[in-house]
């Protein structure tokens, strides 16, 4: 059974529950096959105001921090609540608020994604290719629809 997205037909992999973990009965699903590659990434030297217009214009609300096509960080919508309620502001622009990303490649499982996803607190994980150059993000819903 296929999945129909706003982007195309996703492939359903097939997966069985043992002991609580998911396990693959078929060719697994690929990054590639449910990422989203229309997403703006911001440099590091952008300011905050152009920062949170990104993070509210994206349904992933997290928008990758990129220096000369690769990934340096990563900036979601709760980075930015916590600076704005802050007492003292500290951060000007993307690179003073951005956290270390932890990426996918596009040959990454969508299990194995998940998994990953799941250690972490983001919902949008970015996706980069050999050599560390942005390629796109790929968020619980894309992970939740191809599983």
């Amino acid at each position: 059974m296929s999945a129909v997205t706003s982007r195309g037909v996703i492939p359903r992999q097939r997966v069985s529950r043992r002991h609580g973990q998911l396990t693959s009965r078929d060719t697994p699903v690929l990054v590639r096959d449910v990422m989203d590659t229309q997403v703006t990434p911001v440099r590091p030297d952008t300011p905050l105001t152009a920062v949170r217009a990104a993070v509210l214009a994206t349904w992933h609300r997290v928008v990758p921090v990129v220096d000369n096509g690769r990934l340096v960080g990563v900036v979601s919508a709760t980075d930015l609540l916590r600076e704005r309620v802050r007492s003292a502001t500290v951060a000007e622009t993307a690179a003073d608020l951005m956290n270390p990303p932890t990426a996918l490649t596009p040959h990454t499982t969508c299990v194995d994604a998940a998994r990953l996803m799941l250690t972490t607190t983001e919902t949008a994980l970015p996706v980069v290719h050999e050599g560390g150059t942005f390629a796109a993000m790929v968020s619980v819903e894309d992970l939740l629809q191809a599983l």
